[in-house]
């Protein structure tokens, strides 16, 4: 969903799991930065867009997301978050 401000991480997931969202705060790809994620995810776009299950998600994501933004000054209301396929960091399998 979002790479926030270290400080501020973990104040958006516990925000995000208060409002029902399976949040988690993970490494990034590069394993030096975080990154919050919520599941389920999905293995393929085609599960995106025919699983009635993540078109659910999503909508919760944009609901809680708009919340998120009326929290605190300078929150977003993540409606730039983007699906991401899950990569294992670095030095993981």
């Amino acid at each position: 969903l979002a790479h926030p401000d270290p400080d501020r991480a973990p104040d958006m997931v516990a925000f995000l799991r208060s409002n029902g969202l399976d949040a988690y705060l993970v490494p990034d790809h590069n394993g030096s930065l975080r990154k919050v994620i919520v599941l389920p995810g999905y293995a393929t776009s085609a599960d995106r867009s025919s699983s009635e299950a993540i078109k659910q998600l999503e909508a919760r994501i944009r609901s809680v997301g708009r919340k998120w933004k009326d929290h605190a000054k300078g929150n977003t209301d993540l409606g730039d978050y983007f699906p991401e396929q899950y990569r294992p960091a670095k030095g993981r399998s």
